[in-house]
């Protein structure tokens, strides 16, 4: 269970980069707190921090559902197949 635990605190430090990133672009993009609208590269770093955050409330009791009743060993690999489909998702979604 400790690798399933692992890849639990990778994608809560994951959601923490985002969130840093979407303060700082609001800095870098002049969108005034609490204004969720402005520029549009800013509301698509804005979004990807959103819907991660959406995401983690589905993914972490799923993570430890799997591995309790199904094996730690996949719960864990398909953990870091989300970690890196959460990445590459970010990347497309704020440069398209």
């Amino acid at each position: 269970m400790d690798h399933v635990y692992l890849v639990i605190l990778l994608a809560l430090v994951q959601f923490i980069f985002f969130t840093f990133r979407t303060g700082a672009a609001r800095g870098k993009y002049g969108v005034e707190a609490p204004k969720t609208q402005g520029n549009e590269t800013w509301e698509r770093i804005y979004r990807v921090q959103q819907n991660t955050m959406e995401q983690l409330i589905i993914f972490v009791p799923g993570m430890l559902a799997f591995a309790h009743y199904v094996s730690p060993k996949w719960a864990a690999v398909l953990g870091v197949v989300y970690l890196l489909g959460r990445q590459i998702f970010s990347y497309l979604y704020i440069t398209n």
